[in-house]
């Protein structure tokens, strides 16, 4: 069986979230690689996560597709997981973007899920969308 890997914050999932682990999980056993609280304070500023990563991964493990679990802080520890994997499934907005571990592994890309605007889900648009109100 592939061994298939997802990443990312899942910092609120959401359904685009549940249909890309399902599109996953096609592929083989499918393994969530989280970023750690620290690292997404780093990336995307002290704001952020809107959720601790305990709770993130109960989101995450209950959605039925994911067969195992990770959490990295590094882009090292990252290309560590990439490595032991066979597949890794990203967002189509990565395409033509520099994907960590991407020249090691089979990439293959989901096509994202809109909303009834049109408008692509992203845990950072519905939080900027419900704090502006």
């Amino acid at each position: 069986m592939k061994r298939v890997l997802v990443n990312g914050t899942f910092d609120g999932l959401h359904k685009g979230h549940k249909a890309l682990f399902e599109f996953a999980k096609t592929f083989g056993h499918l393994t969530v690689a989280l970023d750690s609280t620290e690292r997404i304070r780093e990336l995307k500023g002290p704001n952020r996560p809107f959720f601790e990563l305990s709770f993130r991964l109960k989101c995450v493990a209950e959605c039925g597709w994911v067969d195992s679990l990770e959490v990295f802080s590094s882009d090292e520890q990252l290309l560590d997981i990439v490595r032991r994997h066979d597949i890794m499934v990203k967002g189509s907005e990565y395409r033509n973007k520099p994907i960590i571990g991407g020249e090691d592994i089979k990439v293959i890309f989901f096509d994202e899920i809109v909303d009834i605007s049109g408008q692509k889900l992203s845990s950072s648009t519905l939080y900027q969308d419900f704090s502006s109100r």
